[in-house]
C-alpha cells in the first residue's frame, strides 16, 4: 500500500508539472503553429531592410477612395478599395465571392455561437490573382524596420493594409480586430482610410501618429498570439489575371460544406460547424454570443442578391441563391428565438440551424458542381 501510494504521489506530481510546463508553453506551441501557418498559407516573408531604399519625407497615394460599410465587410472592403486603385470597379458582392469571406463559417465546442465568416487574409490572397494582383505578407518584430516598411511601400503607390486593433488605435478600451488601409504618410503620421461606415461617417482620410499604430498593431499581435509583432499586406500587378471562376466556386463551396476536426475537442467548418453549434444549443441552450450571429441574415441575403446579379442566366445557381437566402431566414428566426432564454426556444432554434446547415451543405455541392468537381 505504501509503495503504491508513493507510485500515486510520484504520478501526480508529474502530472502537475507536465501541466504546468503546457500552460507555460502554450502561449509559444501557438506561435510555432501560427507561424508554420503563415508560411505555408500566406507565403509569409520576412522584411529585408536592406530592400527598404530611400524615401520622400511624406507621400499621399492618389485616386484613392473611402469605401466604408455599416455591414461587417470592412476585410473585402479594404480589397474593394485597393481594386479601385489598380481600376477594378466592382461591388462588395464581387469581393466577398472572390475572397469567400462569407461563404463558410467556424465553430468550436468553447465559442458561444459559429463565425460566419472565413480567414480574410486566406481570401485577399484567393481573391489577387482575379484582380491581377499578387498579394505579399510581410512580417518583422523590429519597429523602425516595419514602420520604415510601410512608408517605402506606400511611397511606392502600394496601399498597404495593416491588421491591428482598431480599438486601441481610437482610443478605446474595447479589442477591435480590424483591417486599416494607409494611403500616406507624413513626419507627424500616417493616412489611412477606414473601412468601418461607422466610424467618422463621410470623412475621407483619417490620420493616426507612429506610436498609435504601432500600439494598435501590437495589440492586435498580442490578443491572437501571433508568431511575429508585425505584419504588412500590399498588392502588386501580377504578370497575369485569372478569369476562370471555377476555383472560387470549388473553393466557396467547399468552404460551405465544410469539415469536421479532432476527436476529442471537435471543430468545425462550413454546415459542420452549423451541426456542432445546432447540438450544443439542444444540449445546453445559450448564453451570450448573439452578436456572432447577427450578421449570418444579411450576408447571406447579400450572397444570393449578388449571384443572381452576377450570373443572372445560370439556372444552378440561381438554385444555390435560393437556399442561400433560405437559410438567411433561417437565422432571423434563431435570432428571434434564442433572444429569449427558454429552452423550449433554444431546442426549436437548434433544429432551424439544421435546417440551415443542410440549405448550406446544397448551396455547396452546386458550387462544387459548377466548379466541375464530381
Amino acid at each position: 500500500m505504501a509503495d503504491y501510494k508513493k507510485v500515486m504521489k510520484t504520478v501526480l506530481v508529474v502530472l502537475l508539472l507536465l501541466t504546468g510546463l503546457l500552460m507555460a508553453m502554450g502561449p509559444y506551441i501557438t506561435k510555432y503553429t501560427q507561424g508554420k501557418y503563415y508560411k505555408k498559407y500566406y507565403g509569409a516573408e520576412e522584411i529585408n531592410p536592406a530592400d527598404l531604399k530611400d524615401h520622400p519625407a511624406s507621400f499621399r497615394i492618389k485616386g484613392m477612395t473611402r469605401i466604408s460599410f455599416d455591414k461587417q465587410y470592412f476585410q473585402p472592403a479594404a480589397l474593394q478599395m485597393i481594386a479601385a486603385k489598380h481600376g477594378v470597379r466592382q461591388g462588395i458582392g464581387y469581393f466577398n465571392f472572390l475572397m469567400g469571406f462569407t461563404y463558410g463559417m467556424f465553430y468550436r465546442p468553447d465559442m458561444p455561437a459559429p463565425m460566419f465568416t472565413n480567414d480574410p487574409i486566406l481570401g485577399f490572397k484567393y481573391a489577387a490573382p482575379f484582380l491581377g494582383l499578387k498579394m505579399k505578407f510581410l512580417i518583422t518584430d523590429d519597429r523602425d524596420v516595419f514602420l520604415k516598411a510601410v512608408k517605402f511601400h506606400v511611397s511606392r503607390d502600394h496601399p498597404v493594409v495593416i491588421e491591428v486593433d482598431a480599438g486601441a488605435l481610437r482610443g478605446e478600451t474595447v479589442f477591435i480586430a480590424h483591417p486599416e488601409v494607409i494611403a500616406g504618410y507624413s513626419e507627424k503620421g500616417f493616412e489611412y482610410m477606414e473601412a468601418d461606415g461607422r466610424v467618422r461617417p463621410g470623412a475621407g482620410v483619417l490620420t493616426a501618429t507612429s506610436d498609435s499604430m504601432v500600439a494598435a498593431m501590437l495589440s492586435q499581435s498580442k490578443a491572437f498570439m501571433s508568431p511575429r509583432k508585425f505584419s504588412i499586406i500590399i498588392f502588386e500587378p501580377a504578370e497575369e489575371k485569372k478569369t476562370d471562376l471555377g476555383e472560387v466556386f470549388k473553393q466557396n463551396g467547399e468552404s460551405l460544406i465544410g469539415k469536421k476536426y479532432g476527436v476529442i475537442s471537435v471543430m468545425g467548418t462550413g454546415s459542420f460547424a452549423l451541426q456542432q453549434f445546432s447540438a450544443a444549443l439542444k444540449k445546453k441552450g445559450m448564453s451570450g454570443g448573439l452578436s456572432l450571429i447577427e450578421p449570418a441574415p444579411y450576408m447571406r441575403a447579400d450572397n444570393a442578391s449578388f449571384l443572381l446579379e452576377y450570373f443572372p442566366a445560370d439556372e444552378d445557381i440561381k438554385n444555390a441563391a435560393a437556399q442561400l437566402k433560405e437559410a438567411g431566414a433561417k437565422y432571423v428566426k434563431v435570432l428571434e428565438l434564442l433572444k429569449s432564454a427558454d429552452k423550449a426556444r433554444a431546442e426549436e432554434a437548434s433544429g432551424l440551424v439544421n435546417e440551415a446547415a443542410a440549405l448550406e451543405k446544397s448551396a455547396g455541392e452546386i458550387f462544387l458542381k459548377k466548379a466541375g468537381v464530381k
